[in-house]
């Protein structure tokens, strides 16, 4: 280098055969570590364009939680029905997507009296035709004691094709279904259950058993409906029959 400056020769630049010329930085001045300043934003989120999100209010939740509700009783209503249609064949029932229907789904009315373990059949008889049956067990969900009315009525669509009705307690042996074979003989059995019938406490429950000694050939397209009452006395019960 010394013999360079003493030649005159200046070190701003060194060549390269190739004609490429390369910078000879001057490193003396750089401080030893680099320095970097951040300064902390003062201004708000909101002010320089950044939304904030915020907490839902009780009156939000609310509403949030009354949408969800109806769009799952809409789902259920929807599915109830594709399921009767399909167990129909087809057979579309208006009746699912009524209002009626929608409000029992989202604000069920208490009831009184209730059918569970409700199961139906075809009982072959002596002569060869067949006992339809509706049994289960009714439960007395009442503050009283009473004796119970089960009627039970088969519905294409909205028209009722057929109905019958017994009181609860009272069964009917195998023997005796068998050996229906004539409307009198049905409803002579059907006398005989509602003798031993039986009073049903407050929280409790008794069987039940209806026949159908006349109904459709094919049960499969109808819709069964089971109404629960407390049982009238007889001259309230010939009023209602007159009515």
């Amino acid at each position: 280098m010394d013999d360079a400056q003493a030649l005159g020769v200046t070190l701003g630049r060194v060549g390269t055969p190739g004609g490429v010329q390369r910078e000879v930085l001057d490193m003396d001045g750089l401080p030893a570590k680099p320095v970097v300043t951040v300064a902390k934003p003062t201004a708000r989120p909101e002010d320089v364009g950044i939304p904030q999100s915020r907490p839902m209010g009780r009156a939000r939740k609310a509403m949030a939680f009354v949408a969800n509700l109806v769009l799952a009783a809409l789902l259920v209503a929807v599915l109830g029905t594709v399921g009767r249609v399909y167990l129909r064949e087809g057979r579309v029932d208006l009746s699912a997507l009524s209002l009626e229907s929608l409000r029992s789904l989202l604000i069920p009315t208490p009831k009184p009296l209730v059918a569970v373990d409700v199961t139906n059949g075809l009982y072959e008889t002596r002569d060869g035709r067949a006992l339809y049956y509706v049994r289960g067990e009714a439960v007395n969900h009442s503050s009283t004691a009473s004796r119970i009315r089960v009627r039970a009525a088969l519905y294409d669509g909205r028209q009722r094709v057929a109905s019958s009705e017994a009181l609860v307690g009272g069964l009917p042996t195998p023997e005796e279904l068998y050996n229906v074979s004539t409307p009198e003989s049905a409803s002579a059995l059907r006398q005989r259950i509602d003798a031993a019938a039986v009073s049903v406490a407050p929280g409790a429950k008794a069987p039940f058993v209806v026949l159908f000694h006349e109904h459709p050939a094919d049960l499969g397209g109808f819709r069964l409906e089971l109404t629960l009452e407390p049982e009238l006395s007889k001259t309230a019960e010939a009023g209602r029959r007159t009515e």
